[in-house]
């Protein structure tokens, strides 16, 4: 786990210990002393991967091909410098060995290549309707939901003769730029094993499109789940629930596989919180101040006023920034919304073993870090709640949503207490700032379509909900600031 997150250093380092080898070797007449150093760099780096399961695990070390490509050449140019002699020498008996073992297997023909690719021509298939749209988030990807039709070409107008998938009534297609999609795919692969069964799992991509550079994913619909969305909207009779099983879900997530404490890089505050911040304050104001959509309002000298004091907040935060990087990192989801967490109630059967009554589940992986901060995650989710809360006008007392954020402050008190991390609550505050800063930087992405389409009222409305969560963000700013004094 420890190699995932420094696995350029780890290449560096092997490549080393391999040009050393290759360029010492030759010296060892001459200065035979260094032999034995010679040989237990050798041995150091031979005993991580020799085995039956050598190319595995090389591979598993250096997922990315060059990378694997460039490691087993230096490590053979070294070997073959260390014995002295061709490695044929050592290879020859293995291979004979192996081909003696391997049974003849027939070559395929090109008729039987060609008979299969007929086949996949002859299964008529197609949608039983549109695909549903299931959300639309801040990245460039799509989800959509599909109902597969599949035909029996002899008989393609009887329904009685449709091809039946197990399990497949519906599917999910998830699909944008094939870096995002690719992205998402490596952050699953990287997940820790202990925490990997509670996120949706993302295969290859199932088609590719070259020419507009997307990728198409076909998933398991999650057909008997809920976002959290829908199930504080839709499902009252799980509320309670939620209260108590929600935190300690998210603990999970965040301990991932629990074993070491490691503390924050240098810079990885400015690189998760401030220097995003700081591009998408220019991106909202870019968009308000250069369309000109203030003009003739109460607001048109208000914006650039807000836009100073949030890039002052943030420069003060800067100077301060060493003062709130000695914190224990976590796993982080990364882009944690009530969208992005799916539930469902678990059947008596399959809840025989288990305390729990709720099983969870998180999508959407294109920020995941090992290496990240926790209090990102959950300002994050705090901020979605109370978006959510406001326009319900309901007490407080008698609010499950407030009673979801309370429980979860309360759960994250007892975390950070016991992993002595002093300035978590400052960090949520800064991460409440960042999420509605984000939130009204999506909502510009909106007010482009808008503009481009020739309707600036709607552009104009985006604007002021820009200004307003921008104006939230600010006052959690100054809390940040005043609390660091």
């Amino acid at each position: 786990d420890l190699i995932a997150d420094y696995r350029d250093i780890f290449r560096d380092m092997v490549l080393s210990t391999c040009y050393v080898i290759e360029n010492l070797m030759p010296l060892l007449p001459a200065y035979p002393e260094l032999g034995p150093s010679v040989a237990r760099a050798m041995e150091l780096w031979w005993g991580v991967f020799h085995g039956p399961q050598a190319v595995d695990t090389l591979r598993m070390l250096f997922p990315n091909p060059y990378d694997y490509l460039l490691i087993v050449s230096r490590t053979l140019v070294s070997l073959r410098a260390y014995l002295d002699q061709p490695l044929i020498r050592w290879g020859a008996a293995y291979i004979h060995r192996k081909m003696a073992s391997q049974q003849v297997r027939q070559v395929e023909p090109a008729d039987t290549v060609n008979i299969k690719k007929a086949l996949k021509n002859w299964i008529q298939f197609d949608l039983e309707k549109p695909p549903e749209q299931l959300r639309l988030g801040m990245s460039d990807s799509n989800v959509v939901r599909i109902r597969p039709r599949i035909c029996n070409p002899m008989q393609p107008e009887d329904d009685s003769f449709r091809l039946h998938i197990p399990n497949a009534d519906s599917l999910v297609v998830k699909y944008g730029p094939i870096e995002e999609i690719d992205r998402e795919r490596e952050n699953y692969e990287r997940l820790p094993q202990a925490i990997k069964e509670y996120f949706v799992n993302i295969p290859q991509p199932s088609y590719l499109d070259e020419h507009q550079r997307r990728a198409y994913v076909i998933m398991a619909d999650l057909g008997r789940y809920r976002t959290l969305y829908e199930a504080l909207q839709k499902v009252p009779q799980i509320h309670n629930i939620l209260v108590d099983e929600l935190g300690p879900f998210l603990l999970r997530i965040h301990q991932g596989d629990g074993r070491h404490r490691r503390y924050v890089q240098e810079g990885l505050l400015m690189q998760l919180y401030l220097l995003p911040m700081q591009q998408h304050i220019r991106n909202i104001f870019g968009y308000i101040l250069e369309n000109k959509l203030l003009e003739n309002t109460d607001k048109q000298k208000y914006a650039p006023g807000l836009q100073r004091a949030l890039l002052e907040k943030i420069g003060h935060l800067v100077r301060r920034q060493l003062d709130l990087e000695a914190f224990p990192v976590a796993c982080m989801h990364g882009d944690l919304h009530t969208r992005n967490i799916m539930v469902r109630r678990l059947k008596r059967r399959e809840n025989l073993d288990r305390q729990e009554e709720l099983e969870f589940k998180l999508i959407d992986l294109e920020k995941f870090r090992r290496s990240g901060d926790a209090a990102l995650d959950i300002g994050e989710l705090l901020v979605d709640l109370e978006l959510l809360r406001a326009p319900r006008n309901i007490a407080a007392d008698r609010d499950p949503v407030f009673s979801l954020m309370k429980a979860i402050e309360d759960a994250y008190a007892a975390f950070t207490a016991d992993r002595e991390d002093a300035t978590f609550p400052i960090r949520v505050q800064l991460a409440q700032a960042r999420s509605l800063i984000r939130i009204a930087k999506g909502r510009t992405k909106q007010g482009g379509v808008a503009l481009r389409e020739s309707r600036k009222g709607p552009a104009i409305r985006i604007a002021f909900d820009a200004l307003n969560d921008a104006g939230q963000a600010l006052e959690y700013l100054k809390q940040v600031v005043e609390t660091l004094g």
